[in-house]
């Protein structure tokens, strides 16, 4: 399963994932992370650097990665056509990167004012950023030209980086349960065998707007991309 943030095609992704396992696979099935703040650190070190152009390039990716219309992000389910999707399984436009607080904590997810959050995005300098990413090209509907190229990048970081050191591979065990950002991390899992492997994870998500939302910090550090802003 390649790697991606939960919730990806949605208007509003869930903000912590949990993850209990029930049953581990014998054999591949591992469970993979991949640290967003990382990821966006070498995506943007990549880029020509020196000179004010250089500048102004990174600038504008910056820009692109955080308007609301970069990507276009859809889960065709199994039983429906390609032109009968619902919003819920096909929201037509979204940013690659976001700040965490562009949609009010205590707004419920049925009840969002989808033209009060596209007119008045919250950009403020002490709110960390989010990450909407999915690594199935299936997925994936439209992209911004402007925003085509990091997102190769990070395509490009996935599946290299998957080996390497970067990325923490391990299996959960029966009991035990992950708990993780998803406005940070990326996830996924080592391929395995579904017809001679058992494996049973079950998952559940939180929006954390709950008691403990002013004490939980979530997100990528902001000053990742501060200095191109």
């Amino acid at each position: 399963h390649p790697p991606h943030t939960d919730g990806a095609f949605l208007c509003r992704p869930e903000k912590i994932v949990t993850l209990a396992a029930e049953h581990a696979a014998k054999d591949g099935g591992d469970t993979t992370l991949i640290c967003a703040q990382s990821m966006l650190e070498t995506v943007l070190s990549m880029m020509p650097a020196g000179g004010d152009a250089h500048l102004d390039q990174r600038r504008a990716v910056i820009q692109a990665l955080l308007a609301k219309d970069a990507i276009e992000i859809g889960r065709q389910l199994p039983s429906t056509k390609p032109d009968d999707r619902t919003f819920e399984e096909l929201h037509s436009q979204q940013a690659v990167l976001s700040y965490l607080h562009e949609y009010d904590d205590d707004d419920a997810p049925g009840a969002i004012d989808h033209d009060k959050y596209d007119s008045n995005r919250c950009f403020h300098s002490n709110d960390n950023l989010r990450l909407v990413y999915h690594g199935n090209p299936s997925y994936l509907r439209n992209i911004r030209s402007d925003v085509k190229q990091v997102w190769d990048l990070m395509s490009w970081y996935c599946s290299h980086e998957m080996s390497a050191r970067n990325v923490f591979t391990f299996k959960l065990q029966p009991g035990q349960i992950l708990v993780m950002d998803n406005t940070a991390f990326l996830h996924g899992r080592t391929p395995y065998d579904a017809s001679t492997n058992l494996r049973v994870l079950h998952r559940l998500n939180f929006f954390n707007n709950g008691l403990l939302k002013n004490a939980v910090k979530l997100g990528i550090n902001n000053g990742v991309i501060n200095q191109y802003l």
